[in-house]
């Protein structure tokens, strides 16, 4: 009877496990869906996260822009908008007083206790508040006039390890890269010092961008570029800059202008600094700042679509992660990288949109990382959508076409338990037939 019973659980599990292993393990929360306003909501650029979790809800930050049916400018601002399922949004609430029209003129940052941000239109401005399990932000000032109007495009933040914010950005007349440090942390601003990161020479180069990320010991790693004109890309520099001592080291080449493409996503990881960007041969490229060296490009996905991948950091474990259209067009992979090695890939969704097929210029990106999960958002600008995924990382992707990592253990434990329940009843007819 047992010997039966066992056969049929061993029989009925194997079934079961072979069906889940040929049908996959599902690596998203389920469909896209959309935070919905009555105009444009544009979260890109795809280097400058706009995703956060905290207080139990998904903060999703960008630029909102409302105009006629003729195109004419109704208002346009910073605006947010929060869930708690991934799901339904609320209604987006704009913050801040200046009317900008690009995502790129603005840049926000939550480093686990604040939210700050800056933005540049009439003046270059600052703000500091805190996210509260509500949906509101509690400001700590009013927004701060950090100068007149003297930053171009492309301006970024940084928190670091002690809670200051830097601001970087290009000046507006030669297009030469500065720094500036606040000298308080209760959501005022002075300028404690400001620092030229990089000079163009005489004859700038057009669109400069400047992205920095936090090392060990209060250092910061700072990424300098611009294209040699209004398509051309072209090389991407960086140095370190240390707080204690205010000091900047010398200047890295990272990519010449033979092999530079798009303008990278970057992250760290303790002193690690990793870029993931598209290279001149139009190809989604890897690199690695190790041990003060930079490794040579690392091919990730032969063709980009929207030429803008995405790159996040598990800050426990110090996996990689990216999300991006694929090159054929509606579909969103999801990849990771760790022992130095990028994934094939999974399919996490197909937003079912023919507008991207062949390319769609107006698509921008951004993820985001909290409660062991993974956001992806995107906006499609011609058809006005902005889409939220979400992804588990506590998926265990499958390990072959049949069977995942998590259905092979389960399936060595059945078994296991098996072989032991029918070695104990052969040992209990032995001892029974000894006894008589």
């Amino acid at each position: 009877m047992i010997r039966k019973l066992a056969s049929k659980i061993l029989s009925v599990t194997l079934i079961g496990l072979m069906l889940a292993g040929m049908f996959g393990v599902a690596s998203s929360e389920g469909p896209y869906s959309k935070i919905t306003t009555q105009g444009s909501f544009d979260v890109g650029p795809y280097y400058l996260h706009r995703v956060y979790y905290h207080n139990g809800l998904w903060w999703v930050f960008g630029v909102y822009m409302l105009t006629t049916a003729g195109g004419v400018l109704i208002q346009s601002g910073i605006g947010y908008s929060t869930s708690s399922d991934g799901v339904t949004w609320s209604i987006l609430k704009l913050v801040g007083t200046q009317q900008i029209m690009y995502s790129i003129q603005f840049d926000v940052k939550f480093n686990g206790e604040y939210i700050e941000y800056i933005s540049s239109a009439s003046n270059l401005v600052y703000r500091k508040g805190v996210l509260q399990g509500n949906g509101n932000i509690q400001w700590l000032s009013d927004e701060q006039i950090v100068s007149s109007y003297e930053a171009k495009f492309r301006v970024s933040l940084l928190i670091d390890e002690e809670g200051y914010a830097y601001i970087f950005y290009s000046d507006s007349n030669n297009l030469d890269i500065y720094m500036m440090k606040n000298r308080y942390l209760d959501g005022n601003w002075a300028t404690d010092y400001k620092l030229l990161i990089r000079s163009w020479g005489a004859t700038p180069n057009h669109d400069p961008i400047v992205l920095a990320t936090r090392l060990l010991n209060n250092r910061i790693y700072i990424i300098s570029g611009a294209y040699q004109s209004w398509i051309v890309p072209g090389a991407l520099y960086g140095r370190v800059f240390d707080v204690g001592t205010k000091t900047l080291g010398s200047e890295e080449l990272i990519i010449d202008e033979a092999a530079a493409g798009q303008f990278p996503a970057m992250v760290s990881f303790e002193d690690n600094v990793y870029l993931l960007f598209e290279n001149r041969l139009q190809n989604e490229a890897f690199m690695g700042r190790q041990d003060g060296s930079w490794t040579s490009q690392m091919l990730v996905q032969i063709g980009t679509f929207g030429n803008w991948p995405t790159l996040e950091v598990d800050p426990k474990t110090g996996i990689l992660y990216t999300t991006d259209f694929a090159p054929s067009g509606s579909s969103v992979f999801f990849k990771e990288y760790k022992d130095n090695l990028w994934t094939e890939g999974e399919l996490i969704a197909d937003v079912g949109n023919s507008i991207l097929e062949g390319g769609n210029q107006e698509e921008k990106t951004s993820i985001g990382y909290g409660n062991n999960k993974l956001a992806f958002v995107f906006y499609l600008g011609v058809v006005s959508t902005t889409g939220f995924i979400e992804v588990s990382l506590d998926r265990i992707p499958p390990i072959s076409p049949w069977l995942s990592s998590y259905q092979i253990v389960i399936l060595i434990v059945v078994v296991g338990a098996v072989a032991a329940a029918l070695y104990v009843r052969r040992l209990a007819r032995k001892k029974r037939r000894r006894s008589h």
